[in-house]
């Protein structure tokens, strides 16, 4: 998650060596067909998080996607779900670096 932070993203590619380092926070929406499917994806679609769902008893998870469903639903938009989601894209130019004899 370090580049969830902006000042912490500008400063990984300076550090890299990068110079006119930029960050512009890009909003973005996740359309999923029902509220059903954010339960899924992560179950289904990711590692971690996916693992820790699966390692769960069968009462518990079902807890869980019900509670997912029921936040999921607060976001229908006709007979899809919209999730309102935000990304920092980086940018920085790398120097060239002149052939020195």
């Amino acid at each position: 998650f370090k580049y969830g932070d902006k000042e912490q993203g500008v400063g990984l590619l300076t550090a890299a060596g990068f110079v006119s380092p930029k960050a512009q926070l890009t909003r973005l929406t996740w359309r999923l067909p029902n509220a059903d499917a954010l339960f899924e994806a992560f179950y289904s679609g990711t590692a971690r998080t996916g693992g820790n769902l699966r390692a769960q008893p069968a009462e518990n998870r079902e807890r869980i996607r019900r509670a997912v469903r029921e936040e999921a639903a607060r976001n229908e938009k006709g007979r899809a779900v919209e999730l309102p989601m935000a990304a920092w894209v980086y940018v920085g130019v790398k120097p060239l670096v002149q052939n020195q004899k």
